[in-house]
């Protein structure tokens, strides 16, 4: 059973068309990265889910159950959708103990008091709190504080959690020891996850799979591996990827081979591992190379080293040729000098071929420098 289906939903603030004809399934179980630049609709996507905000068209079911229906009027209010809201806000209680706090959407419901003390408790020990039920709020670190608060919205057990960049308010130490602990926390409580961000690292790390959003609608959903390695069109492969990926435009040449000519008069051949789209009639065309891709070597095309970032694990090389600084990645140190000239090549069988007009997705290949 699919936890979340939109159907045609739209959300239009005057003239201003947040979400677009947006059509969507989540399966039960899964972890779904809305992922995107500011202002492109996931927040607002996720405030339709939850019943926060209200669609201007369309249809929302979760679990099965429509919960909007704009044609049946239907509008179903949060507070009775059965999920679980985790903002960028922890929105703690001051005055109540961390006790108080994830005991507090328990109250007022049939549980009594010691079954309440035993939820409380049994999700605190999930979330690695429990030795700080007596402690407020205010003497809490910022990672404990977002403990608290996952653990108030795991206590009324729900089976669809939405979240809307819980842990932007974290430095990079704690971001990144929360976001295994949500990855436990999914595989632990077995809830479908929605997860709204615009960190891309977030996205590829933590998602079953990215939705990848631009101007209030869906470029991309799939698997995270996927869109980077076979980005549906140019957004999705300049968005994902750090550093970004590079794009070469390129023209095809006439012949039987797919031979194409690059900047700088560079001519490569492109043999396609997996072919996505037609070729477009004026043979213009962009060539992507991730930074990984790109290789230094005793052949391949003339550049220039513009700058050495070393890192440790490993050092970034910016390459210049003619106007163009292109992007590389190699693993560990590297003897490379800035102002030297070398020779780089592109490795691999999974260089994304765009068209230049569309920007869709040709196919994906590996280039032969010539």
């Amino acid at each position: 059973m699919a936890a979340i289906t939109m159907t045609h939903v739209t959300r239009r603030f005057g003239e201003v068309c947040a979400v677009n004809d947006l059509s969507l399934t989540v399966e039960e179980k899964a972890f779904v990265t809305l992922l995107g630049p500011s202002g492109c609709g996931k927040t607002t996507t996720l405030r339709m889910i939850a019943g926060l905000e209200t669609p201007t068209d369309g249809r929302i079911d979760l679990f099965g159950k429509t919960v909007f229906d704009r044609e049946r009027h239907i509008n179903v209010p949060a507070n009775r959708r059965g999920i679980g809201l985790l903002f960028q806000n922890y929105a703690l209680w001051p005055n109540m103990t961390v006790y108080q706090n994830i005991a507090y959407p328990l109250q007022g419901g049939d549980l009594t008091k010691e079954r309440i003390g035993e939820r409380v408790k049994e999700v605190a020990r999930t979330v690695k709190i429990d030795a700080l039920l007596d402690r407020y709020p205010a003497q809490l670190s910022g990672g404990q504080q977002q403990r608290v608060a996952i653990a108030r919205t795991l206590a009324p057990r729900p089976r669809l959690i939405l979240m809307d960049e819980p842990l932007s308010n974290l430095d990079a130490k704690l971001r990144l020891e929360m976001r295994s602990e949500l990855q436990r926390l999914h595989l632990a409580t077995g809830c479908t996850f929605l997860y709204v961000t615009h960190d891309q690292l977030e996205a590829m790390t933590l998602s079953t799979t990215i939705c990848l959003m631009e101007q209030g609608v869906v470029r991309q959903c799939a698997p995270p591996l996927t869109v980077y390695r076979r980005p549906a069109n140019l957004f999705a492969a300049s968005f994902v990827g750090a550093p970004p990926i590079n794009l070469l435009p390129a023209q095809v040449l006439p012949g039987e081979e797919l031979l194409l000519r690059l900047a700088g008069d560079q001519n490569a051949r492109f043999t396609f591992s997996d072919r996505a789209g037609e070729m477009p009639r004026d043979g213009l065309v962009t060539l992507g190379v991730r930074p990984e891709q790109l290789l230094p070597g005793e052949s391949g095309m003339l550049a220039e080293v513009y700058s050495v970032l070393p890192a440790g694990m490993e050092t970034t090389v910016q390459i210049k040729r003619g106007d163009a600084l292109l992007s590389a990645v190699i693993f560990g140190e590297t003897p490379l000098t800035i102002g030297q000239t070398v020779r780089v090549r592109f490795a691999g069988a999974q260089l994304p071929l765009f068209r230049r007009d569309t920007g869709a997705l040709i196919g994906v290949g590996s280039v032969e420098l010539l």
